[in-house]
Order: structure tokens, then C-alpha cells, then sequence
């Protein structure tokens, strides 16, 4: 059975899905390829497109809670 428990994450050690569904309707929406994801550059357009999304609360990336899978 697998061990929960809570642990606070800093956004840049999590690995952010750039071409995530809720935003491909997007005007600026440019699928990133999936050997791509790992780029700095990509990662940095995932997270400031996740801030700027108006249906999320405010803080939402550092109060959300996330299900992470270990090594």
C-alpha cells in the first residue's frame, strides 16, 4: 500500500505538463514536444501560464495539494 504524507514542494523541482488540455485554446498555446519538457525555458512558460489563469485561486501552485510518485 502506498504511504501518504504531506511535504511542501517547490514549483521548479515539480516537472509541469506545458501542453496541458485546459490551455490549447490558447492563442499563445505552442505544443511542446515531450522531449522538451525538461527545458527551463519550457517549464518557466507552464508555470507563468498556470499563475495567469484566472480560474485558479490566487497562490494556487504553492496551496494545491498534488499526488507526487517517488523515485
Amino acid at each position: 500500500m502506498l504511504a501518504m504524507k504531506d511535504d511542501q514542494v517547490p514549483y521548479d523541482r515539480l516537472l509541469l505538463d506545458p501542453n496541458n488540455y485546459r490551455y490549447q485554446d490558447g492563442e499563445d498555446f505552442t505544443y511542446a514536444n515531450g522531449e522538451r519538457f525538461h527545458e527551463d525555458s519550457v517549464q518557466e512558460k507552464a508555470y507563468r501560464r498556470l499563475r495567469l489563469d484566472e480560474t485558479l485561486l490566487p497562490d494556487y501552485a504553492e496551496s494545491e495539494r498534488f499526488h507526487l510518485q517517488g523515485d
